[in-house]
């Protein structure tokens, strides 16, 4: 009996989706595809460097042009050996090498999937890359062109998704590879003139050419390859069509203290440690940073795990240890040829953004993690120390404040998960400042601050604004954090902000589903300074210093997925340190929701840190009295009167706003403050410390 023996046909279309769906899983944010793109390319590209040792004349440019009605994205590498390997004129010679696994086979495996050459300790030897390329491109079409380093040869493929759903090439040399890339590119592009290769992505995906042209590319540059530029000088570039840009080391990651212009940073080594007895497991570097007073970058947080001169993933401080003092220690580490290759094989994920935590040997790597954190973290006196009570008080004296101010709240009808009506504030808390972010159009689904899953948060964005008579190089972020503190990059940008508006960064409509966990978040943005200058702003009447790594504007929006706001407001009491001489107690409003700062450096404050909750509690309380009537005071004046439920409002304030008399609204609010005041001392005293969370 003949037995048919059926080769399985495949839909390459669905391949090059499920990669795709795979890096998005990993990297959760829009413009995931543009950091797969980067990563993939430029660890191709560096890994075929001709100069293994030191990378001398390496260069990888990335470039938008177009073409009469054809749009490249161009990623063309310098100093490397190309697509070598040999020449292939039928599929049982093609099949002959992919399956002899030799090396310098690099044209063969470059054009066929999940082949490559690589040893285990080399990146992107799964062979996922070149589905991302060809996923980047709206037509699934890419081309690329080699200058060989074997033979000085040329060669040009042309690379697609055919109508069968099959990805099928063709090869040409020499001079026919020239003639093709003068046909595709309207004899627009020279031949390569130095060895290396270049890809061409014909219509890049609109979030890609989005990516370059805002900066994120950059931004996702400098984060993954930061080590390969700063120990190797490694070129990497960014043409946009308007200006080139060149990739940096970010600040944080520069070698000294004196490098980064940040006074107060504490930092700690560990240099080649073997982390587990029974094998070579070693780690070669590992830097430990503090950085008390500044707030690190969001997409440079935690622990970055190098390998192959890239991050593959960062791991948060305060997740290896379970103390929320150790959240503003960072660093990185980098390991031998030994664990680099088996944390890849064994544990690294196929998109080459994380490791698997629960395999060895990444939970020996954990362990010592771990115990160096700890070490960095008592030589600091941060574990149980005074820097943690203090932390603990903070948050007592927080709890039992709002609680303490909860009945005003409600009775000033400032409360009540979005009922009654919105506060309408007329003489805002804060003036508009010169240099700030707007996010006027931020708006929730729903009146009580709720989002559920299948609906969408509009206006996720800010818009930079400028007012003074100068530029200012700054980067923007934002994204939005969990309550326990997991964020989720929406969009980070660098750019020269002129006089003026600058464009929105973020998105229109962040879509909530079930990937974010149920609980309260926060959407976030900050403005940072990426340069020095001698230029000072004004914030509230008091002048700030513009330096590298100074936080100029914040904005923090908070809402709830899948949960109701909770039932004091929600309303809160939250610290927020500030050289600032004019920032003892500030707040901000978003609709319903309060947060009242005190400043943790202000002299008047910081003794109440050293002694017990108590005194913190009541100075919350008196400051949080006499802001709640202001704002009620306000929002009535800013209604006009009309359409306010008065029923549970004294007479003597009605009075006071109906005759818009400035002279009593002072000892009014002194009134206020001394009764409530004397009601909680009463009640509670120094005889009955209210208790907050935890206690017993």
């Amino acid at each position: 009996m003949k037995i048919n023996i059926f080769t399985q046909t495949v839909n390459r279309e669905k391949d090059i989706e499920a990669t795709l769906d795979g890096y998005q899983s990993v990297i959760k944010h829009q413009m995931y595809l543009a950091e797969a793109l980067q990563k993939d390319a430029i660890q191709n590209s560096w890994d075929a460097r001709l100069d293994k040792k030191n990378g001398n004349d390496w260069k990888c440019t990335f470039e938008l042009l177009t073409i009469g009605k054809k749009r490249f994205l161009t990623i063309t590498d310098e100093g490397t050996k190309g697509l070598i390997g040999t020449q292939f004129d039928d599929q049982e010679k093609l099949n002959e090498i992919l399956l002899s696994k030799k090396k310098n086979e690099n044209l063969a495996y470059f054009c066929n999937s999940n082949w490559s050459e690589k040893s285990r300790d080399e990146g992107g030897n799964r062979g996922r890359g070149k589905v991302v390329f060809l996923g980047a491109s709206k037509n699934k079409i890419i081309y690329f062109d080699s200058f060989r380093s074997s033979d000085n040869r040329y060669v040009f493929v042309e690379l697609y998704l055919d109508i069968d759903k099959e990805i099928k090439y063709t090869i040409y040399w020499d001079i026919a590879a020239k003639e093709k890339l003068a046909e595709v590119t309207n004899s627009e592009f020279n031949t390569l003139k130095k060895y290396g290769t270049r890809i061409l992505i014909l219509n890049p995906e609109d979030k890609i050419s989005e990516a370059i042209k805002r900066g994120y590319l950059l931004s996702c540059i400098n984060h993954t390859w930061w080590e390969i530029i700063k120990k190797f000088n490694a070129k990497i570039l960014i043409n946009d069509g308007f200006c080139k840009k060149i990739a940096e080391t970010p600040m944080w990651y520069k070698d000294c203290v004196t490098d980064i212009n940040v006074e107060d940073l504490s930092e700690m080594k560990f240099s080649f440690e073997q982390i587990f007895t029974d094998n070579n497991y070693k780690v070669e570097n590992f830097i430990l940073r503090f950085s008390p007073k500044r707030d690190i970058p969001v997409n440079l947080k935690g622990i970055a795990i190098q390998r192959g001169g890239m991050t593959i993933e960062r791991i948060k401080t305060e997740g290896i240890v379970k103390e929320e003092s150790v959240s503003k220690i960072y660093g990185w580490i980098e390991m031998n040829e030994e664990l680099a290759g088996d944390m890849k094989n064994c544990c690294e994920g196929a998109e080459h953004f994380n490791f698997f935590w629960n395999r060895k040997p990444a939970t020996y790597l954990n362990s010592y993690i771990r115990s160096k954190i700890r070490i960095f973290a008592r030589h600091l006196k941060l574990i149980e120390s005074e820097y943690a009570k203090k932390d603990k008080l903070q948050k007592t004296a927080a709890f039992n404040a709002v609680k303490a101010l909860t009945p005003l709240f409600k009775k000033l009808n400032l409360s009540g998960k979005g009922v009654g009506p919105r506060i309408k504030i007329i003489a805002g808390r804060r003036p508009n400042e010169k240099l700030r972010l707007s996010a006027a159009n931020f708006e929730l689904p729903n009146e009580n601050s709720r989002v559920n899953y299948g609906q969408s948060i509009k206006g996720a964005y800010v818009i930079p604004i400028n007012e003074y008579n100068r530029d200012f190089n700054v980067l923007v972020r934002t994204w939005i954090e969990s309550e326990d503190g997991d964020e989720q990059i929406i969009e980070e940008r660098e750019f020269i902000l002129r006089r003026g508006e600058g464009e929105k960064i973020g998105i229109e409509n962040l879509n909530i589903n079930e990937k974010l966990k149920k609980g309260e978040y926060s959407f976030k943005a900050t403005m940072e300074s990426m340069e020095e200058t001698n230029f000072e702003i004004l914030i509230k009447e008091n002048k700030l210093k513009v330096e590298k790594g100074t936080i100029l504007y914040r904005i923090n929006k908070r809402f709830y997925i899948e949960k109701d706001p909770p039932e004091t407001g929600p309303f809160g009491f939250t610290p927020r340190p500030s050289d600032n001489r004019a920032q003892l107690v500030d707040w901000e409003l978003d609709g319903i929701i309060l947060t009242i700062f005190y400043n943790t450096k202000h002299p008047q404050i910081q003794p109440l840190l050293n002694i017990d909750d108590k005194e913190l509690t009541k100075y919350l309380i008196g400051q949080g009295v006499m802001l709640l009537y202001q704002i009620k005071i306000e929002s009535l004046l800013g209604d006009g009167l009309i359409g306010n439920n008065f029923d549970n409002i004294d007479s003597e304030l009605l009075s006071i706003v109906k005759s818009k008399n400035i002279d009593k609204i002072f000892p009014y609010l002194l009134e206020r403050h001394s009764e409530i005041m004397w009601d909680y001392l009463q009640l509670y005293g120094d005889k009955n410390k209210a208790k907050g969370p935890g206690r017993q």
